[in-house]
């Protein structure tokens, strides 16, 4: 009988567990679901990764694009220099930072674990604190910048997340825990040292928790960009993407090449400018091919590292030589001279505007057949017929020359001053700056169909865009993460046109300054005065109005009577100071 009741209770248990056919099916479909639900963000990503560009302009990020495309893979292809080095050196600092960090915490660790430590009480309370009270953005970056002097090493990337106050606790508490301490005693009766103890019998008896915070530190390690955008400074080679200053004569093409029969050069010197202004004026002779404002040829400025206003710098020219620290007054620097003896000829010879020199503003509706500005190779702005009344070649005369002054980074956007809340602030702005298209365009560009539109994987203003929403892409933001310009449907910009800019860059001039900033506030009456001299000549000077040779002896006897060598000096004990600071 009581078999009979276990049998009968049993197969009722049976049937209770037994899982219903119909149900089995339903609870696999919605596991399957699940599964598939955890896919499909990595399947976006690889739909995305062959979306045409336009597709993902026109639709957004779709699992059905409208177009199919392999163009990010050329792309990358053609990137592999670039893309491997970053690659290679996360790999590096993944796994050496983990390595490291693995090392700082498993010896902490131990020695928190061991009842024996005469100093653990010390060191827990020590290690503790960090856990509830940070020193902040500020103190971390003087700390890690000054003291240990971590600025522009791949050791920034690694040293300043390399231990973990939790992490110590965690593997302190596993020690305690999972390692008996009989085997401790064991291995010191057999004349086992602390560090024989450590790597013979704790290590091999923590793999568990090892792996654990290892993968923890490893992605950690591969996901992390604060460091680099905090302490790598942008005109560093090796760690950081460069961006240079190249200045172009911007020519009519239609005349100066399809009527005239001249070849416009790729490059060019300063006054190899002359026989087309002299060609343009004969055949013009009531018009001036140089017509300018005030402030000269934009960008002519850029032969030099401006140390102190205009007047104190460091030619591009001495860069990687002794001179290439060495400040000097603007009248030292003979390449920038001669292209001012150069404006002086050109201005007697009525190929400037006289009043150039009081002009403040030049309307866009002035289509000179010469104009000045910086650029990169391969820029199409500027550049449309409709809005500059003629085809435009691009001339490059100046560059490429690379200094703090021509590079865009965070570390020159945020003061370290800042609040943490608002450095941080600064640093989500500049991370969309650098990685969301949109974004970059919208501020570039301004709003799309009213101020430009897509055409071919580039960027072409519309008639709104040109006299509404004009000005240079470098003013909102770094040009090379938005869309290049195009002068038009039948003048297109090549989308991969920074490719060819990074390998111009082969040849740069890059100052040596490190990314110096003179500090004026002890100086600043000083400045002030000298300002006021170099002012009341600087328009004249840049446009051609005055003869240097006789304007820049008369500015100097009064710019040194002014204290002008105290500045140079000044300025040049803070460049001294700065460079030995971070060798």
């Amino acid at each position: 009988m009581s078999m009979k009741n276990g049998n009968t209770t049993e197969l009722q248990s049976g049937r209770w567990n037994r899982v219903n056919p119909a149900a089995n099916i339903l609870f696999s479909i919605v596991a399957a679901a699940m599964a598939l639900f955890t896919l499909l963000p990595l399947i976006l990503v690889i739909i995305i990764s062959f979306s045409s560009e336009q597709s993902v302009v026109e639709k957004g990020y779709s699992f059905f694009p409208t177009s199919w495309s392999l163009d990010a893979y050329r792309y990358l292809w053609k990137s592999i220099d670039y893309i491997g080095h970053s690659f290679l050196l996360s790999l590096v600092v993944m796994i050496v930072g983990t390595l490291l960090s693995l090392w700082l915490i498993s010896t902490m660790a131990y020695a928190l674990s061991r009842s024996k430590f005469k100093l653990r009480k010390f060191y827990t309370i020590l290690i503790l604190i960090p856990m509830f009270f940070g020193g902040g953005l500020v103190a971390s970056y003087v700390v890690n910048t000054q003291l240990l002097g971590l600025r522009n090493s791949v050791l920034a990337l690694i040293l300043p997340s390399a231990c973990s106050s939790w992490y110590i606790f965690v593997m302190r508490t596993y020690f305690q825990n999972n390692i008996p301490s009989d085997i401790y005693d064991a291995a010191e009766l057999d004349g086992a040292g602390a560090f024989l103890t450590f790597f013979r019998i704790v290590i091999p008896l923590s793999g568990p928790i090892l792996v654990t915070i290892g993968l923890f530190q490893a992605f950690s390690y591969w996901n992390s960009w604060y460091y680099a955008m905090l302490y790598i400074s942008p005109n560093n080679k090796e760690l950081f993407p460069l961006l240079g200053a190249e200045v172009f004569f911007r020519l009519n093409s239609d005349y100066f090449e399809d009527e005239k029969g001249l070849t416009i050069p790729e490059t060019m010197k300063f006054e190899d400018l002359e026989p087309m202004l002299a060609i343009y004026k004969e055949d013009h002779p009531d018009q001036y091919p140089l017509h300018m404002g005030q402030s000269g040829l934009s960008g002519m400025f850029q032969v030099h590292e401006r140390i102190v206003s205009n007047y104190l710098v460091i030619p591009y020219s001495k860069a990687g030589t002794e001179d290439g620290t060495t400040i000097i007054p603007v009248w030292e620097d003979e390449e920038y001279m001669d292209m001012l003896l150069c404006l002086h000829r050109w201005y007697e010879a009525g190929y400037i505007n006289p009043d150039a020199a009081t002009t403040t503003d030049l309307p866009y509706s002035l289509h000179n057949p010469v104009r000045s500005g910086t650029a990169w190779t391969g820029c199409k702005g500027w550049s449309n017929p409709e809005t500059v009344g003629f085809n435009v070649k691009l001339s490059r005369y100046i560059g490429p020359n690379m200094s703090r002054a021509t590079q865009q980074g965070s570390l020159i956007a945020i003061n370290a001053a800042a609040s943490e809340e608002n450095a941080k602030a600064c640093l989500k702005y500049m991370e969309l700056l650098y990685t969301d298209r949109e974004f970059r365009d919208l501020l570039a560009y301004g709003i799309e169909g009213e101020h430009f539109r897509y055409y071919e994987g580039t960027v072409i203003r519309t008639s709104k865009g040109a006299d509404d929403y004009l000005m240079d892409t470098f003013v909102t933001g770094p040009a090379v993460s938005a869309s290049v310009v195009s002068a038009g449907e039948n003048n297109l910009a090549d989308p991969d046109q920074w490719k060819k800019v990074y390998e111009a860059y082969a040849d740069a001039k890059v100052s040596d300054t490190q990314g110096f900033s003179y500090d004026g506030e002890e100086t600043e009456s000083v400045r002030a005065a000298l300002y006021a001299i170099w002012e009341n000549n600087y328009h004249e000077l840049v446009t051609g109005t005055s003869d240097p040779d006789v304007i820049m002896p008369e500015m100097a006897e009064l710019m040194y009577a002014a204290g002008l060598q105290d500045l140079i000096d000044d300025a040049q004990s803070q460049l001294d100071l700065y460079l030995e600071s971070i060798k």
